[in-house]
């Protein structure tokens, strides 16, 4: 890999490696070359979920160029005697909005969230044949008969599930068990199209360019890539909207149908059902992390209280 890194980044060994945040099966550390040019080492012991992340940013970088994600530059893949898997990613600038958006004026965050919008837009015009979780290529891997079924037919294995029902309980399950014929909340109006599956404010990297302006300049952590709907990433980029300055609703919708976003007039109740799913999930899971179902918990009760 440090041959690699040369002959992208410069010639010599690195000036210096530290280590940044990392994703849910990921670990990044930054390489700064000896004339300073960086770059990001993505490393996983899931050479598999890399290899798809790094595809589909290429299908990003090459479908929508306007959306601003890492580069990839070279994928090392597993080896039996290297057992984790290296992306290597071109370096982007800018500070996670969620660390940015309590120091930012409402015309930043006006700016930032129109912009938001745009890129959200642009991500969900590029479709695939089904919807479905992606796997290398990127294709469909598992793929749903249709989105209907797919989030629906999900969680009512959630519902059944023990260990969900024993964090839940009866009146949770009950209100969850009356979503399920809700049709209108399965019928967003864009599906089969690619989902970041992790857009939230974490993930996004906000900086001052050249004219002063706060702009978006990098969405990051694209290893939960699926086809789905575009409600999925609005219902999670608004999960915390009410604490989050950096995200105005009103001002995201505006803009994102500007863009050529598709929204149906119940948009708010799609995106909210949409976000449900994830928070099942971390309620299913067999491993104990309080904190994670105390959130989760949380964020069931606030979109419960919408329907």
């Amino acid at each position: 890999m440090a041959d690699s890194v040369a002959n992208y980044l410069g010639q010599g060994t690195p000036a210096s490696i530290s280590k940044l945040g990392g994703g849910f099966s990921s670990a990044n550390h930054l390489i700064e070359m000896q004339d300073g040019v960086k770059c990001v080492a993505r490393l996983s012991s899931d050479g598999e979920r890399l290899q798809k992340e790094a595809d589909v940013l290429s299908l990003v970088s090459a479908r929508e160029p306007s959306v601003p994600v890492p580069k990839v530059l070279d994928v090392f893949e597993q080896q039996a005697d290297a057992p984790i898997a290296c992306c290597l990613l071109s370096f982007c600038s800018g500070e996670p909005l969620d660390k940015a958006e309590d120091a930012l004026s409402a015309e930043d965050c006006a700016q930032v969230c129109t912009e938001l919008a745009a890129h959200a837009a642009a991500i969900h015009r590029i479709k695939f044949e089904q919807n479905g979780f992606l796997t290398t290529g990127p294709g469909i891997g598992l793929a749903f008969p249709s989105y209907v079924e797919g989030t629906v037919d999900y969680l009512s294995l959630c519902i059944e599930n023990p260990t969900f029902l024993l964090r839940v309980g009866d009146n949770r399950a009950d209100k969850l068990r009356a979503l399920l014929g809700r049709e209108e909340l399965h019928l967003p109006p864009n599906t089969q199209c690619l989902t970041h599956g992790d857009f939230n404010q974490k993930n996004i990297l906000v900086e001052r360019n050249a004219k002063g302006k706060m702009v978006v300049s990098a969405i990051l952590d694209w290893e939960f890539a699926l086809s789905g709907s575009g409600m999925m990433d609005v219902g999670n980029l608004l999960r915390f909207e009410d604490e989050s300055n950096g995200v105005d609703t009103e001002t995201f919708a505006q803009a994102y149908v500007s863009a050529g976003g598709q929204m149906a007039p119940n948009w708010r109740a799609q995106a909210a059902f949409a976000d449900i799913l994830p928070q099942c999930n971390f309620l299913m899971e067999e491993v104990e992390r309080p904190t994670t179902v105390k959130t989760a918990l949380a964020v069931l009760d606030r979109y419960l209280s919408v329907f």
